[in-house]
């Protein structure tokens, strides 16, 4: 075997040092045929890369964006979705032979190995991608041990995987600074944009950060990532893979170096959408741009409350019952107490919002229409005396003025009329499905906030009104497979009355300012003790609930729905509707006929005038007037209040009288008016609007009235109205007729 070696002599240096090395590839083999034996391949590492959430909005852009279970943004693309520079840059830095190599490339090994006999140090490293796939995927702590099981890995891994897989995994699980995993959230992060759309000097400044990420973030270290990309551009070119032309126009190229944090709006409908379906992409049924202007300008709203004060809204879309905006808690980035609470999905007291449904009932069966005359007196039930927000009486209102002025005893007789398990039952049809108590629990205060309802049940009921009766469930899922059908849950006929009485207050706005605002229904509500605030919007295109208050449930004197929640209402629905064409038109089955201005009813040849009415065909009751006639009737105090029925005789006011002037002795001061009437039973009295108090026959109210005119109305329980215009004031030249009291 060794010819020259001379007898007798021991063993030879050369033989010695080729048995060494013998040995040392034998056991360097055995190792790793072994090793290729036992250990385990981590291919389902590999392929279950644990990627963030992103929630998508109606046109796919992004919405928002939630770390992935390792506290990480990482969003796996495919190859072809890395774009035309990306891969090509980092195989030319990390790996030119990738695709020479089963796994290790040997003669980079060989190199290395002599480059360390010379140098006495590694200075180029010989890890393939393969081999950093594996190291990413299972950390080992940095020796010649771990760098051989990962050689054997590396060569294990490239006989299950083709190439363009491993190097697609690689480019989705390399580290690029921070909490960024991936190229996809690098590219996303520092140029705001998808990785297939990195430009040749924007795809070398990410693969530059490969090795050392920390330190050449061009977010943080603009210089430093420049000058490694010139150095990659001048790689590239060297080596004949870029023209100078793309090479010179890459290096003239300007970058910012300001990062693009990734979206987070709609955050807690995007929380709800990755609990209700899961999975990594969602697409929602959101207007991101739309969402971003309400968010912001909800934002600036706010600042001129209490910080504990948050709101939430939520904007539907008519047509298809999609969710375009949903603000769960506007104060969620301020991480505020309660800022956490999705207040849309809160159950909080709706106040007077619930009113619209009980009227909505009554049009469509034909108990009264917007014309009838109701009553707005004090009176008891069960005990308790409802009273209106500002603690006034009306006497005498229409159905119209009722609703419109949101008042509680025409309501709460109305809903005792339709019954409380019926309208209960239609509450629960139309989408408050928390109402689950039972008709006696909620009584009367069921349309006056003794209840809970969220915003979002709110814009789901509120969206049978605006559709003019038609009802199917909210959508914030795009590309549901199967969406319920629309279904009927009131008439045309009398939704329109409803829309058009809600839209009433928002016409005489119009015509007191001149505003140009679109034409839109609205009903605020308030609930006990300033804890709740509303404001319910809707249009043939939109409906939109906003709602304030305390996620803790605490008072707060800025909760009031017209001074609270309507100023920003409005800004959001005059911003949705330019140009999205006009209010509710009146259905074929709406006929308008001409009715007393005072009892409501059908005119007739007594009545002093007439004004048009809406009714509802072959529905609405079609009584004449009996005011005017002299017709009385045998009704209860209840058919009075729904029926308008009238008494004329019954009773008059004696004091004060009608049309005289009530001198002052002190101009400054105040004088006492009797107040008395004749009559044989109970009357309420009412001052300038305000309610009095109430007085048996014979008995004599007195209040004390400064300088002006002043109004004087009794209303008897069985409905005689009278009035008296009179004047309070210092004696003039003319005192002839005055009384001086």
């Amino acid at each position: 075997m060794f010819p020259n070696r001379k007898k007798g002599c021991g063993v030879h240096f050369w033989e010695a040092l080729f048995l060494a090395g013998l040995c040392f590839w034998i056991f360097v083999l055995g190792s790793a045929v072994f090793l290729w034996m036992v250990l385990p391949l981590p291919l389902e590492k590999i392929e279950s890369l644990e990627s963030s959430a992103v929630v998508l909005d109606r046109r796919g852009e992004w919405l928002c964006v939630f770390l992935s279970p390792r506290e990480e943004y990482v969003f796996p693309v495919s190859l072809e979705a890395m774009g035309k520079w990306l891969p090509r840059v980092a195989l030319e830095l990390e790996d030119r032979r990738f695709f020479m190599h089963r796994g290790v490339d040997f003669s980079a090994l060989l190199r290395e190995f002599l480059n360390f006999l010379v140098h006495g140090r590694n200075t180029s490293g010989a890890s393939t991608i393969t081999s950093q796939l594996i190291r990413l995927v299972e950390p080992r702590s940095r020796n010649i041990w771990s760098k051989f099981v990962e050689f054997v890995l590396a060569l294990k891994l490239e006989s299950v995987m083709s190439k363009e897989e491993i190097l697609e995994a690689y480019l989705n699980w390399v580290p690029v600074g921070g909490n960024l995993r991936g190229v996809e959230a690098g590219s996303r992060y520092y140029f705001g944009k998808a990785a297939q759309e990195l430009s040749l000097s924007e795809a070398c400044v990410l693969a530059g950060l490969f090795p050392k990420p920390e330190k050449l973030r061009p977010d943080v270290h603009l210089s430093e990532a420049l000058g490694k990309r010139n150095r990659v551009l001048w790689t590239l070119y060297k080596r004949g893979v870029i023209t100078e032309e793309a090479y010179r126009g890459a290096l003239s190229e300007k970058l910012s170096g300001e990062a693009h944090p990734f979206p987070q709006f709609a955050y807690h409908a995007s929380l709800w959408l990755r609990e209700l379906v899961g999975g990594q992409i969602i697409q929602s049924t959101i207007d991101g741009r739309l969402q971003a202007w309400i968010e912001r300008v909800i934002s600036s709203y706010l600042l001129s409350f209490d910080s504990q004060i948050t709101l939430a809204c939520v904007l539907v879309d008519n047509h298809n019952a999609e969710i375009l905006a949903y603000l769960g808690n506007a104060r969620w980035r301020e991480k505020t107490p309660g800022g956490w609470v999705d207040c849309a999905q809160a159950l909080r007291s709706p106040g007077s919002a619930l009113k619209p449904f009980a009227y909505l009932l009554a049009f469509e069966r034909g108990l009264l229409v917007p014309s009838s005359v109701l009553s707005d007196v004090p009176w008891g039930f069960s005990g308790n005396t409802p009273r209106n927000f500002d603690d006034k009486f009306r006497g005498p209102v229409t159905a119209r003025e009722a609703l419109a002025a949101s008042l509680n005893v025409p309501a709460v007789r109305l809903g005792r009329k339709l019954g409380y398990d019926s309208l209960l039952f239609y509450l629960r049809e139309t989408g408050f499905s928390h109402l689950t108590g039972d008709p006696r629990f909620y009584g009367d205060a069921l349309l006056l906030g003794g209840c809970e309802v969220s915003p979002l049940e709110m814009a789901q009921g509120y969206l049978v009104l605006a559709t003019l009766g038609k009802w199917r469930p909210l959508q914030i899922l795009k590309g549901t497979k199967s969406v319920p059908l629309w279904k009927n849950l009131a008439t045309e006929e009398a939704s329109f009355l409803v829309a058009d009485i809600l839209a009433e207050r928002m016409r005489e706005e119009r015509r007191s300012r001149g505003d140009a605002t679109p034409l839109f229904a609205f009903k605020t509500g308030t609930s006990s003790g300033l804890r709740d605030a509303w404001t319910i919007c809707y249009h043939p295109r939109y409906t939109l609930v906003v709602w304030m208050g305390d996620p803790r449930g605490r008072s707060h004197a800025e909760l009031v729905g017209i001074r609270a929640t309507f100023p920003i209402a409005r800004r959001i629905m005059a911003y949705l509707l330019k140009g999205s064409g006009e209010f509710y038109a009146p259905p074929p089955g709406i006929v308008f006929r001409e009715v007393c201005p005072v009892s409501g009813k059908l005119s007739t040849e007594q009545c002093p005038g007439s004004v048009l009415a809406p009714f509802i065909k072959d529905v609405s009751p079609l009584e004449k007037c009996d005011v005017h006639s002299g017709l009385t009737a045998d009704t209860t105090d209840f058919d009075f209040s729904l029926q308008g029925v009238w008494h004329p005789q019954a009773v008059s006011i004696v004091s004060p009288i009608g049309g005289k002037k009530y001198l002052l002795s002190n101009p400054q001061g105040v004088v006492q008016i009797p107040l008395s009437f004749e009559g044989e039973e109970d009357v309420f009295w009412f001052v300038d609007g305000d309610f009095a108090g109430r007085a048996r026959p014979r008995e004599t109210l007195f209040v004390e009235l400064g300088k002006g005119e002043h109004r004087v109305s009794l209303c008897s329980q069985k409905g005689m109205i009278k009035e008296v215009l009179f004047e309070v004031g210092p004696p003039g030249k003319e005192v002839a007729g005055g009384e001086m009291l």
